[in-house]
């Protein structure tokens, strides 16, 4: 599914993707957030959880920013290192357990703009947001769920 801004910005949205689901005991799990346009300025990436306090998964810039990151992450999440780069933003979360189980939102932001304000985050979705005059391109991609399923170890 391609949505496509006023800007002619365009986010790539996989559906068959949304919907993940992993098996507990599974040494990682990637959680797909791709952006369609090669990107000419630094943004921050932000993954969250908003039923979490804090609600950062994962941020990335210049390089990851994990002051802000939720202690139950600790240790367990990445992203590529040529992310930026590549527009491919997927996280990769180490050692998934059901806890971790809920909503993941993408969160792609120009460096200096205001995020996202999550009374204006729509499911697959862009909305435009208007910061002194200018129009800047605001998306996020919101994953339905994670879901653990305990499987019994047969000896």
């Amino acid at each position: 599914m391609i949505y496509q801004s006023g800007t002619g910005v365009t986010l790539a949205v996989d559906p068959s993707t949304s919907d993940v689901e992993v098996w507990e005991g599974t040494q990682s799990v990637v959680l797909p957030c791709q952006y369609s346009k090669v990107l000419e300025e630094i943004v921050t990436v932000t993954w969250s959880r908003l039923d979490l306090s804090p609600s950062t998964v994962h941020e990335r810039g210049e390089g990851d920013i994990l002051i802000n990151q939720n202690k139950h992450y600790s240790g367990r999440t990445s992203m590529r290192p040529d992310a930026l780069d590549s527009s491919i933003f997927s996280l990769i979360l180490k050692e998934p357990v059901p806890s971790d189980s809920g909503n993941y939102i993408c969160s792609i932001t120009d460096e200096g703009s205001a995020p996202c304000s999550p009374l204006s985050l729509w499911k697959d979705r862009s909305h435009i947001v208007e910061e002194e005059g200018e129009r800047k391109a605001c998306f996020t991609l919101t994953l339905d769920r994670i879901q653990f399923t305990a499987q019994e170890k047969h000896r």
